[in-house]
């Protein structure tokens, strides 16, 4: 992400995540908030490593990313992120994303019973949601995330 862009979403989530300065500690800038944020979000990085990187605690951590993600999507959602208001439109999305993606996830048949995604079968060497298996799925949605039926608005410019 480029200076540019990291600035555009500062500015639009900085009211929501500003803290105050108190008589026992200074508060963790709305910039290092949203950075800490980015990094888990683009690295998957545990708490405890973030914590070593930037200087805080765990537990501030982990409150610092929950209330940032709330302030994103608060910020960003309604510029960015079009949710389907007609049943047709969600029906559109399933058919799309089981085109790409297969029978992936978990459904309900009509009896309302658990139908089993391929997710949970057998992976290669080793029975259960093997690592390998895990991957492949990930690449799928990934492949699918970045077509035009499964990607946001906005997307395009930052890949």
């Amino acid at each position: 992400m480029n200076a540019e862009v990291f600035e555009f979403i500062l500015n639009k989530v900085a009211p929501l995540i500003t803290r105050h300065d108190t008589k026992w500690r200074l508060a963790i800038s709305a910039k290092e908030r949203l950075a800490v944020t980015l990094r888990f979000l683009a690295t998957g990085e545990s708490f405890a490593s973030l914590s070593y990187q930037f200087r805080v605690g765990e537990s501030t951590i982990s409150k610092t990313v929950s209330e940032t993600c709330e302030a994103l999507h608060h910020a960003l959602a309604n510029e960015y992120l079009k949710t389907p208001s007609t049943e047709e439109e969600w029906l559109e999305i399933a058919e799309d994303f089981h085109i790409k993606c297969g029978t992936l996830v978990d459904t309900e048949d009509a009896d309302h019973r658990l139908v089993e995604g391929t997710w949970r079968k057998d992976g290669p060497g080793r029975p259960g949601n093997s690592s390998m298996a895990a991957k492949q799925i990930r690449d799928k949605l990934k492949s699918y995330f970045v077509t035009p039926a499964g990607q946001v608005p906005w997307q395009e410019n930052y890949i």
